[in-house]
Parts: C-alpha cells; structure tokens; sequence
C-alpha cells in the first residue's frame, strides 16, 4: 500500500494514530466472504496475496484462503495502530517495520528501513517514484524497538538500524550504502554510516550529495543515465565536481557498470575507506560468498550468475595510508 498509494503513505505518516485506548473493542476476523475487503485492500494498493491481517480476539481464529489471519497478543503502545477509514486500521511504520523482520535477511532489514525513512518507493511494482515525505524517522524506529524490547522482530530491528541513515532518494542510494555499511561479517566493507543527501552550500550554489563521509570530505554521486545526459548536463555534473574540489570535498562519481562490477565497486570503497583512515585488510573466500547473497538481496539487477566475477584466493592489497595515491580517480571523471 505505501508503495502505490500516495494517501495510503500520508495516513501512515500523519493520520490518526491511537493507543490501546482508541481500539474499537479489538480487532476480530471478517465473518462470511472477504472479497469485499480483498477488494478494499486492493483499491488502496495491496498487490500480494495472502493479505496479513491481525486480530486479538482468541476465540476468532481461523484461515482464509485470501487472508492470513495472525492473532496480536499485545503490546497495543501509543501510536500502534493507524486509521485509515471508517473500518480499515493499519499498523504503525515503527509495528510495520518490526514485524518484517520474520525471515528477512539482515541486508533486506537494512534496505526496508532506508525506504522507511526515505523520499522513494521502492519494489518492482511501486508507482510513487521519488519525492516523496518519509514515512518515518530512523529515531522513531528506533525509540519504539527501545521501548518495547520483548515486541516481536524488536531485536532484529535495532540490529539492522545500526547501518542505517535518514533521507535516501532512490532504491540505488539505498543499495549502495547498505552494501558499503554492513560489517564484513555479513558480506559489507564495514564503513560508517554516511549522511544521505547531505547539503552543501558552496559559493554561488547550493549542492546535495548522495551520501557525504563529513569527516573525510568524500561523498559519492551516483549517476544515472536517465538524468545524466547531455553536453549540458555534462558540463553542469563537471563545474558541480570543480566547485567541490575548490571547497576541499572529493565527489567520486559512481556508475551503473561500476555498481554492477564487484571489484570496481571494491575499488571504490576501498578507496574511501582509506581516506576515512580505516586499515583495508585481504578478504577471505568466504567473505566474497556472503558479499555475493548480500548483492542479490540488495540490487535488483545483480544476479548470482554474477559470481562469477568473484575474485579467487589472489591476494587483495593491503593499503598503508601513507601510500595513498592522489591521482587515482573513479566513474564518470575519470
């Protein structure tokens, strides 16, 4: 629903969120046929069959083919619960999100959240786009995790916000980062966090980049072919890059191809983990196995036929920082 209709997303985000008090004398499960709530909920959006629903009646349960009833035992905390018409609730983003967390990967975990807290919609069947308001904040995810340990998913969930950053604007920002934060252990390169759309005012013009290590003055731009096209907008991206650089930030312009490249993409966080100060280590075979599930969870467009690519035991370079070459550049400015 949040990821095909714009009304649906602005309840969540806004609408009348009540507590316990507010419920109307429980939730129980639709007697007789559920078409006309299937319908409903496909009005509103909802693709996928079976719908989740919740009640917290015990002497109501039951299954229906189109339903997957689940009994709600409580907590019922302040903000739980959302109305979004006369009969139809919804869960809150911070219940939403907790109760995803069954079955879901770590990396998975981590992409949801940044959709959450983004200005996108993510999925393959999502017609909102970009531009959208957040439906959360990663402090509220958080705060209600904190708050309610013992809530089911609550542990998952404040594991994976851990690598995770308020105000992505696409799915790939989303991607890239999570692929970059996870810790190695999981098949990531273990950097810290970046601010996302991290505004920047530099003379004459204000910027904002993708994701910006504040600390090391390094941020990567993605560029995407569908906007960065053009002897104009070229010459716009290459003045973007030289006003950067006068104000001592270093942009590295990332691209599709080098996305989709394991060790072009390696380069490059190697590289930012070296100006971040971080001692780049070799990496075992194992860690090239994980990294490539975290990649087919992350990127729509990367498969595991890519795994090929994998690098074999040849050895990874250790970088000292005193050996960091200022001439080495990626993407686009290359």
């Amino acid at each position: 629903m949040l990821r095909n209709n714009r009304h649906a997303r602005q309840m969540l985000k806004d609408g009348a969120q009540m507590g316990l008090e507010g419920f109307p004398c429980g939730f129980g499960v639709p007697s007789g046929r559920c078409d006309p709530l299937v319908e409903r909920l496909r009005s509103l959006g909802a693709r996928t069959e079976p719908y989740d629903i919740v009640y917290t009646d015990p002497k109501l349960r039951h299954q229906k083919i189109r339903l997957a009833a689940h009994r709600w035992n409580g907590p019922y905390p302040d903000g739980s619960v959302v109305r979004f018409s006369r009969s139809l609730y919804g869960c809150s983003a911070p219940v939403l999100y907790c109760q995803l967390q069954r079955g879901a990967p770590l990396a998975r975990s981590v992409l949801l959240a940044y959709e959450l807290c983004g200005t996108y919609a993510g999925g393959e069947n999502s017609t909102l786009g970009s531009g959208l308001e957040a439906v959360t904040t990663l402090d509220a995810l958080r705060s209600f995790a904190e708050a309610h340990p013992d809530f089911s998913g609550a542990r998952k969930a404040l594991k994976a916000l851990a690598f995770v950053g308020n105000g992505a604007a696409s799915a790939m920002e989303a991607g890239a980062s999570t692929v970059i934060c996870l810790p190695v252990r999981y098949g990531g390169f273990g950097l810290p966090v970046p601010a996302l759309n991290f505004r920047m005012d530099l003379e004459n013009r204000t910027i904002f980049i993708d994701l910006f290590w504040p600390d090391a003055r390094i941020g990567i731009e993605y560029d995407s072919r569908t906007w960065h096209v053009g002897q104009h907008k070229f010459e716009q991206d290459s003045q973007r890059r030289n006003m950067s650089r006068a104000a001592g930030i270093e942009l590295i312009t990332v691209t599709k191809p080098e996305v989709q490249s394991v060790q072009a993409f390696e380069d490059i966080a190697e590289y930012i983990a070296k100006r971040l100060g971080k001692r780049v280590r070799k990496k075992s075979a194992e860690f090239y196995e994980k990294h490539a599930k975290v990649r087919a969870e992350v990127f729509p467009f990367w498969r595991n036929e890519a795994s090929s690519q994998m690098k074999d035991a040849d050895p990874v370079i250790e970088y000292d920082l005193a050996d960091e070459d200022d001439g080495h550049v990626f993407g686009a400015s290359a």
